[in-house]
Parts: structure tokens; C-alpha cells; sequence
């Protein structure tokens, strides 16, 4: 089973840089590719030569497109997600925020997609006192759900990053967020 999904991901992986090339490639911005495994993130020389790539990448006006690699991965086909590679990959480059994008506007005090009168949270500075709003709902689309929003905002939060979870579906999302345009829901970290 596991063979056959890292076959799967081999074959995947350039169709899906392809696709980031041609929307990409409609605004003139350049892309790179950088697969990862969490045990990346754990080999302090594996650390500091993806710090170097990711910024000279920058430097030379290149976006870089993390993924996980899945083809010779095996704990993170079971346990892994964009969420929490993104977080990680936010704490190693100590960056000032992640943006995340969702299918939602952001957390809600219980399910929008179940319950119509749900009602945003906008900010949030104690993670544990929402975990008790969280209900997933299995939308066949992938194992990052808001539990999963959750943990990758854990894990900035400790290293004083603020995360942003705002809804990907909207024009213009990450300057509108910013800019404070649109409805999401910031997590602010409260030691520093």
C-alpha cells in the first residue's frame, strides 16, 4: 500500500509543478521546487541547507513550492499534512506569520458547513479554549482539516509566529487578509 502510494506521488508531483508553472507563469513569477520529509526539520545540517536554498531562491526572485516527498517518505503518508509542513517550514525560516488558506473564512464557535448560524472567531490567543469548537466534517479532499489548522498554529504560536487562517476561495486573499479586507481569523501569540 505504501509502495504504491509513493509510486503515486512520483508520478504526480511533475504534473502538479507543471500546473504551478503555467498559473505561475500567467503573472511572470518564477517557481522553484523544494520536497521535504520531517526528517528535514530534525538534521540541524538538513535545517540550515534548506534555510540557505529557500533564501537564495528569494534572493533571485524565485517562489519556492514545498511539498512534502512523498515518494520516499513513509511516516508522512499516514501522519503528515501541508498544514503542519508549513508550520514547520514557518518556524525554520522564523518568519513573522503564515497565511493558511482553508475552505472557510476561518474558526468558527462550531461547524459552517453543518450548523448556518456558526460565528467567526477572529482572533484567538489561547488555542485550547477553541479545540472544543472544532467538528470535522470527512470532505474526501484530504487529511488537513481544522484540527490540522490547529497543531500548525500550535507550533508557531511557540515560536512567537502569528497564523492566519483565511479563505483561500476568495480573490485576492493574502494582500486582503493582510490588509485586513476580508473576514479570517488570526492566532496571536501572547509571549512576546
Amino acid at each position: 500500500m505504501v509502495a504504491s502510494k509513493q509510486a503515486m506521488s512520483a508520478i504526480g508531483q511533475p504534473k502538479l509543478m507543471q500546473i504551478y508553472s503555467e498559473v505561475f507563469g500567467d503573472f511572470d513569477i518564477r517557481i522553484a521546487q523544494c520536497l521535504m520529509t520531517y526528517r528535514d526539520f530534525e538534521n540541524p545540517e538538513s535545517k540550515k541547507n534548506t534555510v540557505n536554498t529557500i533564501n537564495e531562491l528569494l534572493k533571485h526572485n524565485y517562489v519556492p513550492i514545498i511539498n512534502e516527498n512523498d515518494s520516499v517518505a513513509v511516516e508522512e503518508l499516514v501522519l503528515g499534512d501541508n498544514d503542519k509542513l508549513s508550520a514547520l517550514v514557518a518556524t525554520l525560516l522564523e518568519t513573522d506569520a503564515l497565511i493558511i488558506a482553508s475552505d472557510i473564512d476561518g474558526v468558527y464557535d462550531k461547524n459552517p458547513h453543518l450548523h448556518k448560524d456558526a460565528q467567526l472567531i477572529t482572533e484567538i490567543s489561547d488555542i485550547g479554549s477553541v479545540k472544543k469548537f472544532i467538528e470535522e466534517r470527512n470532505n474526501g479532499l484530504g487529511t488537513g482539516g481544522m484540527s490540522s489548522k490547529i497543531s500548525a498554529a500550535e507550533i508557531c504560536l511557540q515560536k512567537n509566529i502569528n497564523v492566519f487562517i483565511v479563505n483561500g476561495g476568495r480573490p485576492n486573499f493574502i494582500v486582503d487578509s493582510l490588509g485586513g479586507q476580508i473576514p479570517f481569523t488570526k492566532f496571536v501569540s501572547t509571549n512576546g
